[in-house]
């Protein structure tokens, strides 16, 4: 979902969940047909989700 290694560090991770965050964001869809912003919020729900399943198992390393 981020693109990044399974190695990647935290910096890396953050870096990774900010940039693709910011490609679903409600203001770069807010002009969007109801059908594109709904995908973006699941998107953006997944990303998010992603990123946090990746910096709990980072943080217990």
């Amino acid at each position: 979902m981020l693109e990044i290694s399974s190695s990647a560090e935290f910096d890396e991770i953050k870096a990774a969940y900010k940039k693709k965050i910011w490609q679903y964001h409600s203001d770069k869809v807010s002009k969007l047909a109801p059908e594109f912003k709904e995908m973006a919020e699941r998107k953006s729900k997944q990303i998010h989700a992603a990123y946090e399943f990746i910096a709990r198992r980072h943080e217990g390393s």
